[in-house]
């Protein structure tokens, strides 16, 4: 399970309790790269809704 939060602005940062899932998220992105955010990855969106859109483009649904 994910959690998703705004922690800076035009970035979403995903919280995950399992490592293989970040690690499906962050291959799905590519060629985005995460930065970091106190260790949890961060992506590029303006708001959470819009991240969420993303993944759906790509194909990908986190259990929220």
């Amino acid at each position: 399970m994910a959690k998703f939060q705004q922690d800076i602005p035009n970035r979403v940062t995903v919280y995950h309790d399992d490592i293989d899932q970040e690690k499906a998220l962050k291959n799905a992105m590519l060629p985005e790269k995460p930065r970091y955010f106190n260790g949890s990855p961060t992506y590029e969106a303006s708001s959470i809704d819009e991240f969420k859109t993303k993944l759906s483009q790509i194909g990908m649904s986190l259990d929220v």
